[in-house]
């Protein structure tokens, strides 16, 4: 008799990305939140017919493939609104939009409405309309769903697809799809690690409770104050939608987040935080693009409007960002430049003391319990947040009058 399949031994060794339950042939594994919120899989034993193919999917447990890049660039889309819209410069948008006008179609995550908050999901659009769905960055780990059996179904009828997620999500489906996935293009982000999405949503209701509103959209990036960690809600209040814009880091989530608090456990023993990279594609933030080319013809870039770095991982990579030199602006760089501002690409994020004092504040008092203890313990950051937002809010203003 086969012996009990065993998905992971501990915590640590688990990513969530939820591939193993789309792998399984009966349905067997289900995903189930723990006492803080994240995610793990869970194996019926009635159905379970340990096959093992749940554990040989498994990006953490598998992922030999991984190459160091052939290029890196600094790289912007020479489209100004979708620049605008975009975290950093663009590379996704100016990626997805060239895939969706040949037919393709496009996978990553969008902020759903689910009942009474703002859900984090895989999904894929193929339609240009819905583009905007999918910009952006989102500081949550996403409910995958049965996206990697899409994803495949796509493969086999030969129709381009652009997937877009972490690196351990990417490993998970380079495994499912084996060496099949010619029309297939891997994209992953430089990741700093994921909160959970219960703790999102338990933050969007937060924020509704706050603004006595229905929290419509949310945006952890916007540039109306220039690139950095600016958040934009879009409400709605007696039929009316507005929208406020303040600095992200003003909130327990997203200063909790940056301090690396509420990490998934696996995430802070990251076996992707390395130069060989599981994708096709890795882009992320150009941090420091102005200082490090600042003797140099930056072709338009700035790190004002946002620039994008981008490592061409394989021969696929590379013939599928040929295609794109029409609707970009590119700069040779170098993999040690990008790491100087990402340290992800070289190390996991390190866990701090006191994350398990926030997720036991977390699992015993909820949400509201993380933004007291941000006035308290962390009252220093706090209030240097708030008078970041005053001053940036007035230089907007006076901005504005002479402009």
């Amino acid at each position: 008799m086969a012996e009990k399949v065993i998905l992971f031994e501990e915590k640590k060794d688990c990513s969530g990305c939820g591939a193993c339950g789309n792998a399984c042939p009966k349905g067997a594994i289900f995903m189930r939140e723990d006492e803080y919120g994240y995610s793990y899989p869970v194996i019926e034993d009635d159905l379970c017919i340990k096959c093992g193919t749940c554990k040989k999917i498994c990006g953490l447990r598998n992922h030999t493939n991984m190459i160091e890049p052939l290029k890196v660039y600094a790289l912007a889309t020479r489209d100004e609104e979708a620049i605008k819209k975009s975290a950093s410069g663009g590379a996704f948008e100016v990626m997805a939009r060239y895939v969706l006008q040949r037919g393709g179609v496009v996978v990553g995550v969008q902020l759903e409405e689910e009942e009474d908050s703002l859900a984090p999901k895989h999904c894929i659009i193929t339609d240009m309309d819905d583009l905007y769905k999918l910009q952006g960055s989102k500081y949550v780990q996403s409910n995958t769903g049965e996206i990697y059996k899409k994803v495949l179904e796509y493969a086999a009828s030969q129709r381009m697809v652009l997937f877009s997620g972490t690196p351990c999500q990417n490993a998970s489906l380079r495994n499912m799809l084996k060496d099949n996935y010619a029309n297939v293009i891997l994209v992953d982000i430089i990741c700093h690690g994921v909160p959970n999405g219960r703790m999102f949503k338990d933050f969007i209701r937060y924020r509704q409770r706050r603004l006595k509103a229905k929290v419509k959209k949310f945006y952890f990036r916007d540039k109306h104050y220039g690139q950095g960690y600016t958040t934009r809600t879009v409400y709605e209040r007696d039929g009316i939608c507005k929208e406020k814009i303040c600095k992200g880091e003003l909130f327990a989530y997203i200063r909790f987040f940056s301090k690396s608090l509420t990490l998934r456990e696996s995430c802070y023993n990251c076996s992707f935080a390395t130069r060989k990279r599981v994708s096709d594609i890795t882009i992320g933030d150009y941090w420091g693009f102005n200082e490090e080319f600042k003797d140099t013809d930056k072709k338009g870039l700035n790190d004002e409007l946002g620039v994008s770095c981008f490592l061409v991982n394989s021969k696929k990579g590379e013939a599928f960002l040929k295609e794109l030199d029409d609707n970009v602006v590119k700069i040779e760089s170098s993999y040690d430049m990008v790491l100087k501002h990402n340290k992800q690409l070289n190390a996991p994020t390190k866990m701090p003391q006191e994350r398990e004092l926030i997720l036991e504040a977390y699992k015993n008092n909820g949400y509201v319990e993380l933004e007291r203890l941000y006035w308290t313990k962390w009252f220093g950051d706090k209030i240097k947040y708030i008078i970041s937002s005053g001053i940036s809010k007035n230089k907007r203003i006076i901005k504005n009058m002479f402009t």
